[in-house]
């Protein structure tokens, strides 16, 4: 089950994703999906301990921040409330970075449970 998305965006473009799930039975295991736009490679799937999640969207906000061709916006995306778009010039700030980074971190520990009404 997906946990937290976060949806890389530009006008005029298809959007570059990253998804996080958790995986069943695999001792605390996150896969993360990253689906670029240009269609040439479908996704990157690979697997990280919750540090190396942390590591990762740090890291990745932080090459966002200062990419020299930038995107217009990162939306966050996870089951604990309503997604939310950022604009690029926003993710300049650290304490924006760190308040999406703990957003996923907090997805990572969700317990997720469907209504079924």
């Amino acid at each position: 089950m997906i946990l937290v998305e976060l949806f890389v965006m530009q006008a005029g473009n298809r959007d570059e994703t990253i998804a996080i799930s958790s995986i069943p039975d695999s001792n605390g295991m996150f896969r993360v999906t990253y689906t670029p736009r240009d269609g040439k490679v479908k996704s990157y799937r690979f697997n990280l301990t919750r540090e190396g999640v942390e590591t990762y969207i740090e890291t990745t906000l932080e090459l966002l921040s200062t990419d020299m061709y930038p995107y217009d916006a990162v939306q966050v995306m996870s089951k604990q409330g309503p997604p939310v778009v950022i604009s690029m010039m926003d993710l300049e700030h650290e304490d924006l970075q760190e308040t999406i980074r703990n957003t996923v971190l907090v997805a990572l520990d969700f317990p997720v449970k469907r209504n079924s009404a």
